[in-house]
């Protein structure tokens, strides 16, 4: 049995990558769903609805409360769009989780300009947009938190090539 600390009840939350990409929970998902045990109503972003669909049935089998936005933080506008979709359906915004990402695990010699370009937009300016946009909302809900996520990846090898 979880216990509830409430150190979350009620606060809003928007989590990018929300859906699960892969066979088990991604880490946007377990983040969201945990989020939400803690009483924190949750926007789900990502790129797949269906992806972010099931997260939310999870999340509301667990009696928990959760809106799907089908966006891709790639694009500013949808940076935008989510912040205010949170502020509209809950009222406040108190936390964003900055996780989706993309990365292709492909030799550098065979990767692409398009795939550094798509890797960047997400990994990189996407994240910066979605603070960007959040955090005209956070300060106008008192504070807030940003919680960036990121990959061992990005600090050592993890034993195959990606971009």
């Amino acid at each position: 049995e979880t216990s509830m600390t409430g150190r979350v009840n009620g606060k809003v939350a928007i989590v990018t990558g929300a859906g699960s990409g892969g066979p088990g929970i991604g880490i946007g998902a377990a983040i969201s769903v945990v989020l939400a045990r803690e009483g924190a109503l949750v926007l789900l972003v990502d790129r797949d609805p269906e992806r972010a669909g099931a997260t939310r049935r999870l999340i509301e089998e667990e009696g928990g409360r959760a809106e799907v936005f089908a966006g891709d933080i790639a694009r500013p506008a949808d940076c935008e769009a989510m912040v205010a979709q949170a502020v509209e359906h809950f009222g406040r915004l108190d936390i964003l989780v900055n996780n989706a990402a993309v990365s292709e695990h492909v030799p550098i010699l065979d990767a692409s300009l398009e795939l550094l370009e798509r890797a960047i937009a997400v990994n990189l300016t996407g994240s910066f947009m979605a603070c960007r946009h959040a955090i005209p909302a956070l300060i106008a809900a008192k504070g807030g938190s940003i919680i960036n996520i990121g990959s061992i990846a990005s600090v050592r090898a993890i034993g195959r090539a990606h971009v």
